[in-house]
């Protein structure tokens, strides 16, 4: 399940951001997925809570926005 994997380096991520502007928690994220990206929305909506147990995006809510597919010629 690498969405798992997604939602760890995206909390790690947002906590180094945190840390850096001395937040003291992290009320929601947003992240934009797009359609073709692979992922599971589902899977990552509920592996998200998993990765942030014990860190300052404990309890945030995770807003994701789907990115339609987009082709140009």
């Amino acid at each position: 399940m690498h969405e798992l994997t997604l939602a760890q380096a995206l909390v790690g991520e947002v906590a180094r951001i945190g840390a850096r502007e001395k937040a003291e928690a992290v009320e929601s994220v947003t992240v934009a997925i797009g359609a073709l990206s692979g992922v599971d929305r589902a899977a990552f909506a509920f592996a998200f809570p998993l990765a942030a147990e014990g860190t300052a995006l404990a309890g945030a809510f995770l807003n994701v926005v789907e990115v339609p597919l987009g082709v140009v010629c």
